[in-house]
């Protein structure tokens, strides 16, 4: 009974309920050595006085007459208790109050259990007094929030030195990572970090770069060069120029792309389809894949000089699972990006759908875990975005849509039943391949043992849609 806090906060109790009642508790919280303090006018407690060393501790008592006036005094004072002790407590009855609560707990109150919850909610805000000062006090971590790179964990902020000091160069980087884990939002801050911040950032995305159009998507082309150039116009290249072009899944590149690449990258020269005269470009390459380039370049699939010349600098992005705390930092930005983009109220995430989230392993990283808040958010109907049945693993949910099937009429003919049952199979096979790769067209494809032209056709065929969102 004796367990000390993590740290020396203030409880403030807010009472509801008999003077005796209220001095037990005071009692009981002090002997868990909190210090703490008791609001004897409801009227005189505002959100301001609640300071950041300040826990709120609200005391209900069972009588239906005061919840009421409770709720009343909640909204309107918009106060939200960080521990909820309610006498009589009934959760269909009491959920317009629990929900301003992040814990509760019914009275009388079990010292054990009130000081588990109690270290519990100071976890948090030890938590969240750190992600402050990451936030707002540290200018370090101010510039990177400006380019959506949130987050403490040691190997991400080293990580962020990394992006700093490469930033200070024109050297071509090399960024590597799992999808998700926000590798075009590194070459944005290396590129709005730098000398270049002034020029375009214009970013490719290699898989979508057909082979036969390369030169002229990269180079572009003069008037006349073949039958419906009417005009001349500038390549990616060009419209680059004192700036950074970044090459989005540079592993898909075919080994004819490679080549034509790798001799724009030795001298920074291009000819435009149709000119008769070499162009001069001053462009910074940054390259990003999620697949491991030298193991390509081993079998075959990725030109060695290629590689050394754009793995000059290198970043590797950390996956989240890695990041210890940083996906409950992530949340509460994601909480907060969708609560101003959709004009709602003050929204939380209570304190066990945090810890939920804290255990999940997220291989999809940053993406999925935005994904995921962004549909509870829109789900959440109250002030607190909770949980209400696990959820299962991605994995485990793509998995059963795999063993589901689905019966073929048996009126059919054989031919029809047969073709029927060919186009079940590939909607299924095809949508859980593009789930697989977080919607990489290119690598499915690979999987798939099909070009990707073909594999785009047949996506196209059955309606899939491979758009997941950015890297």
């Amino acid at each position: 009974m004796n367990a000390q806090p993590m740290s020396r906060l203030q409880l403030t109790i807010l009472p509801f309920a008999s003077v005796g009642r209220c001095d037990t508790l005071q009692s009981t919280l002090g002997q868990l050595g909190y210090p703490v303090t008791v609001v004897n006018n409801q009227n005189t407690l505002t959100t301001n006085m609640l300071n950041t060393h300040s826990i709120l501790v609200l005391l209900l008592e069972k009588s239906t007459l005061l919840r009421q006036p409770l709720l009343s005094f909640l909204t309107t004072k918009n106060i939200h208790p960080s521990l909820g002790i309610l006498d009589g407590i009934n959760a269909e009855q009491d959920s317009d109050i629990l929900r301003y609560c992040d814990e509760f707990t019914g009275w009388p109150c079990n010292a054990q259990e009130l000081s588990i919850r109690l270290q519990r909610l100071t976890q948090q805000y030890n938590t969240s007094v750190i992600d402050n000062t990451f936030t707002t006090s540290s200018a370090f971590a101010d510039e990177f929030l400006h380019f959506n790179l949130i987050g403490r964990s040691p190997c991400f902020v080293e990580t962020l030195q990394r992006i700093k000091k490469i930033a200070q160069c024109n050297a071509p980087v090399l960024i590597d990572g799992e999808t998700g884990t926000g590798k075009e939002l590194a070459a944005r801050a290396i590129h709005y970090m730098g000398g270049r911040k002034d020029y375009p950032f214009i970013p490719v995305n290699c898989g979508a770069l057909p082979d036969n159009l390369i030169e002229n998507e990269l180079f572009g082309h003069a008037k006349g060069a073949y039958t419906d150039a009417k005009e001349s116009q500038p390549g990616l290249i060009a419209q680059a120029d004192g700036g950074t072009l970044f090459l989005d899944e540079v592993d898909s590149l075919s080994l004819k792309a490679q080549v034509t690449l790798l001799r724009f990258l030795q001298d920074q020269k291009y000819l435009p389809l149709g000119a008769k005269t070499h162009q001069q470009a001053n462009v910074r390459v940054i390259a990003a894949t999620n697949r491991d380039l030298p193991e390509l370049v081993q079998g075959g699939d990725f030109r060695q000089d290629l590689y050394f010349r754009m793995n000059l600098m290198s970043v590797s992005m950390p996956p989240l699972r890695m990041r210890q705390d940083d996906s409950e930092l992530l949340a509460r930005h994601f909480v907060q990006h969708y609560r101003l983009q959709y004009h709602q109220p003050e929204k939380r995430l209570h304190s066990d759908t945090l810890e939920w989230i804290k255990r999940q392993d997220w291989p999809g990283n940053v993406r999925e875990l935005e994904n995921f808040i962004h549909r509870e958010f829109l789900l959440c109907e109250t002030g607190c975005i909770s949980l209400k049945h696990p959820l299962q693993k991605a994995s485990d949910r793509r998995r059963q849509l795999m063993d589901r099937r689905q019966a073929v009429s048996l009126d059919l003919d054989f031919s029809e039943a047969k073709a029927r049952a060919i186009a079940t199979f590939e909607k299924r096979y095809l949508s859980w391949l593009v789930s697989e790769t977080n919607g990489n067209v290119t690598h499915a494809a690979k999987r798939a043992g099909k070009e990707r032209r073909a594999f785009g056709k047949l996506l196209k065929k059955h309606g899939i849609s491979p758009r997941l969102g950015h890297t």
